[in-house]
């Protein structure tokens, strides 16, 4: 009886571990991101940097979903866009939901990473 408590276990674990590798790399990622270079670059920005890694490295293939009006001329455009538009929304947005802070505390810029494993679709505003 006893050996078969530590298979139940052990198998809990291994599963535990496969669940947890599966969301550290799905096979797909579908998201937005906060600015997008005329040159392709990508920039996500994140108070906890979760939904970061599928992006960086974690997803096998990635779809971004993004408005034009995300479209800014370079980098400096695109921080001064997680600055002083993305980081007040959110702010607001946690507020009323939670009462709590959020933060522009991580920055990923991914450099022309629109290739076979990426996919950005640009969409007008209505």
């Amino acid at each position: 009886m006893r050996q078969a408590q530590i298979g139940r276990y052990q198998r809990q674990d291994f599963i535990g571990k496969e669940i947890s590798k599966l969301g550290a790399s799905p096979g797909f990622a579908v998201g937005s991101v906060q600015a997008v270079t005329e040159d392709g670059q990508v920039v996500i920005a994140s108070k906890t940097g979760s939904q970061i890694d599928p992006h960086a490295s974690g997803a096998g293939k990635i779809i971004w979903v993004v408005g034009a009006q995300k479209i800014v001329k370079g980098t400096n455009q695109a921080l001064q866009r997680i600055n002083e538009y993305n980081y007040p929304l959110e702010e607001e947005h946690m507020q009323q939901l939670y009462k709590v802070s959020t933060g522009v505390n991580k920055i990923l810029i991914l450099n022309k990473e629109i290739t076979a494993r990426s996919r950005l679709e640009a969409k007008e505003q209505p």
